[in-house]
């Protein structure tokens, strides 16, 4: 479970430990991560916090360099996936959802 910023407390200190700790698993061959937002009731998130915070949020998938395939499913449809995050092998893809769904 990562530890993703929410809008009360939006410390970024915890997130980035959870993708150091994971950089520190050097056998580590396969890793797939689901990112979801914590609190859905409170509003649009994606617009809250994520849109903003976007390339500051996935900037530590670039520290997960050991798996073969490392896949991180982003939480939102309307997320970027448009950024460069070599040395890491990591392949983002978007959350399953509706085919009505306006991308920006």
């Amino acid at each position: 479970m990562f530890l993703m910023p929410d809008i009360q407390c939006p410390r970024m200190e915890p997130w980035v430990e959870s993708w150091i700790c994971l950089s520190r698993l050097t056998g580590l061959r396969s890793l797939h991560v689901v990112l979801q937002y914590q609190y859905n009731s409170i509003g649009d998130f994606f617009t809250l916090m994520w849109k903003d915070r976007e390339l500051e949020l996935m900037a530590p998938f670039r520290t997960i360099t050991a798996p073969r395939e490392f896949v991180v499913t982003l939480p939102d449809r309307r997320c970027t996936m448009d950024m460069d995050v070599t040395p890491s092998r990591c392949v983002l893809e978007l959350p399953a959802g509706e085919s009505d769904v306006e991308l920006p």
